[in-house]
């Protein structure tokens, strides 16, 4: 059997779904990351390394704390009693970003990915690797062992870097991550992405290197059975976390309302809810737009809670 290695620090549903069904195809995966997560009955080698979080001095400078379920930027605001659309906080946090977490928050992970993929390189005899970003930290670690042992490589983009559709920093940011990014991979064998459109930007800026979608998907074995019972109310769910200032729901929250109004839609056949980290601002608009009796967040559930959540669902959102 084939050996390979999976460089990837944020797991989702793609890196656990893939390494599982790897060796069906004839490799053995080995999975290079800093921490495990949810994934208790693992099937494969993971490869756990230590981890430094360059930020670890501005979250203590800020009180930041993890555990209340916000981003940095909103306890900040909340503290100082500021608005989410300060344009100071906005931009104090923006340039605070592109300085010290260049090209990414999660680039401490760096030193100690690179010498543990080392050993495992001298170790056991890879046929190949696969690095899956974001953070675009995993394809530098990638790109240095190719250099050092020049063994295949593909970069899985399921977030694209410079090109990401939530890009937030300015233009002289822009171009330094588009220039690294077009260095980092220049070594790739082939490169990865979610969907067509996506995979024709990465044509336009990586022009020479083969790039191939294979979409986002499920496992089978999670979500076929046992088959569940839908709930008595029609009921939309949101599972995940929710990004502020790049997703938000307003526009279903204004479009029920105005169904409420209008006696098309019974208030009291209709759910809507989400599971995730809580989010202040979230309730807010619920609130502002009085259907705190239909629209509720019920906080972080377990995983296989969430799938279940889901198959019992009329709808599900994605904002």
């Amino acid at each position: 059997m084939k050996k390979i290695l999976i460089i990837a620090m944020y797991w989702g549903t793609r890196i656990p779904g893939l390494a599982k069904y790897l060796p069906e195809f004839g490799w053995q995966p080995f999975v290079l990351t800093p921490h495990l997560g949810e994934n208790p009955d693992l099937q494969f080698t993971v490869i756990e390394t230590p981890y430094r979080d360059v930020l670890a001095f501005w979250k203590r400078l800020l009180r930041y704390n993890p555990t209340e379920g916000k981003d940095m930027r909103e306890q900040v605001e909340r503290r100082l009693g500021l608005k989410s659309t300060s344009s100071l906080i906005n931009f104090a946090f923006t340039m605070g970003n592109e300085i010290f977490a260049y090209p990414d928050a999660e680039k401490g992970w760096k030193p100690f990915a690179i010498e543990a993929g080392r050993r495992l390189l001298q170790r056991e005899k890879i046929d190949a690797m696969i690095s899956s970003s974001s953070p675009a930290t995993s394809h530098l670690i990638a790109s240095e062992l190719k250099t050092e042992y020049q063994v295949p490589w593909v970069a899985d983009m399921r977030d694209l870097w410079s090109q990401n559709h939530n890009y937030s920093y300015g233009p002289l940011r822009k171009w330094l991550d588009t220039r690294l990014e077009a260095k980092t991979l220049s070594t790739t064998d082939a490169l990865v992405t979610v969907s067509e459109p996506w995979a024709e930007n990465l044509r336009m800026l990586h022009k020479g290197k083969p790039v191939y979608v294979i979409t986002n998907g499920f496992d089978p074995a999670e979500v076929n059975e046992p088959p569940a019972n839908l709930t008595a109310k029609f009921t939309i769910t949101y599972t995940g976390r929710i990004y502020p200032r790049k997703q938000n729901a307003t526009k279903l929250f204004a479009a029920l309302r105005n169904l409420i109004s209008d006696g098309v839609i019974d208030p009291e056949e209709i759910a809507i809810r989400f599971y995730g980290p809580k989010m202040e601002w979230l309730d807010k608009e619920i609130e502002h737009y009085a259907l705190s009796r239909i629209v509720k967040q019920y906080g972080t559930i377990p995983r296989q809670v969430a799938l279940e959540k889901q198959k019992e669902s009329q709808i599900l959102l994605l904002l």
